[in-house]
């Protein structure tokens, strides 16, 4: 769905997770998506927010509408920090054609396709816990300055396809970081390694301005030069913290 596949930069130097509970790697979650004509795909997210009776994630829009499969997700089940069958914060599944959870997708990449709006956010009506009460890990997100995104080491991490097992069932955790190879107002590009299933993860930085770990984009896409990720503008922004004003 979008366009080109994330790929492996030179040699393979992806970190895989073995504690997926510890911060900020419980933030990152896990998707098996249904389309509306029932073909399954997997993604990655990142939870930015999180209430008594609700939590949102970001994601990529790709990972949620599909031009050519019917629009609209039919489904996707949420996995906070998975690791194979264990499911520590536990899972919940989205359909909003049955008024459980909701997407929120822009104007720009489901009527246009635009790379630049290529990110998308699920409303979920449930607060994830473990066993002995903890939640996920809560990013922030913000719209970096080029001299800030420049000045600073980008991270990922999220679900491939290619690292867990001959099912390719995307269930494994893995992490990489490297620093931005180039900017434009939409896109953040780099050398870190990805492959499909990673779509939808976040990519972020320690802002040191906060101390808080900070999305500045959502990984989506990459070829032969390297892999890049939607960029959080202030519209984006904006857009957001808008949704989030409405979630109680």
């Amino acid at each position: 769905e979008n366009g080109a596949l994330e790929v492996v930069i030179g040699m393979d130097d992806r970190i895989l997770i073995t504690d997926t509970t510890a911060s900020p790697f419980s933030g990152c979650t896990q998707l098996d998506i249904v389309a509306a004509n029932d073909r399954e795909y997997v993604g990655s997210a990142a939870c930015i927010a999180m209430t008594q009776t609700a939590s949102v994630f970001l994601t990529a829009a790709h990972c949620v509408y599909y031009h050519g499969n019917g629009g609209p997700a039919r489904s996707i089940t949420l996995s906070p920090g998975r690791d194979v069958d264990n499911s520590p914060f536990g899972k919940f599944t989205v359909t909003p054609g049955e008024n459980i959870g909701a997407f929120y997708i822009p104007g720009g990449w489901s009527e246009n396709r635009a790379r630049d709006a290529d990110w998308a956010l699920i409303v979920v009506p449930h607060r994830f816990t473990s066993a002995d009460d903890q939640t996920p890990f809560v990013f922030d997100f913000n719209a970096f300055s080029d001299i800030e995104i420049a000045e600073q080491v980008g991270q990922v991490s999220g679900y491939p396809v290619d690292l867990t097992n001959l099912l390719m069932d995307a269930t494994r955790q893995f992490f990489h970081f490297d620093k931005v190879s180039a900017l434009t107002s939409g896109v953040i590009s780099y050398q870190l390694d990805t492959t499909g299933g990673q779509s939808g993860s976040p990519f972020w930085f320690f802002d040191v301005a906060t101390g808080a770990r900070a999305i500045a984009g959502v990984h989506t896409m990459g070829d032969s030069t390297g892999n890049s990720a939607t960029r959080i503008t202030p519209e984006i922004q904006a857009a957001i913290e808008a949704t989030l004003a409405q979630v109680a």
